[in-house]
């Protein structure tokens, strides 16, 4: 079950409403971008690395579909 849990920064500039499930915080991009104060694109290839990083290696396109037709 999540929970929500407000986060506000050392010099108040930044409170967000963030969802926590055990240690885990999800944010959504939105808030990244205001948390970390960078650009969405910035945000976004960060998240695509992080996702290509995790995912080397594992087949993430099914077999049938590689197939030449």
């Amino acid at each position: 079950m999540s929970d929500v849990e407000i986060y506000q920064s050392d010099d108040g500039t930044v409170t967000l409403d963030v969802k926590t499930d055990g240690k885990t915080v999800w944010l959504t991009q939105a808030q990244m971008v205001e948390l970390f104060a960078r650009e969405k694109s910035t945000i976004s290839r960060h998240i695509t690395n992080a996702c290509r990083e995790e995912l080397a290696g594992i087949p993430v396109v099914a077999e049938y579909a590689l197939i030449e037709r």
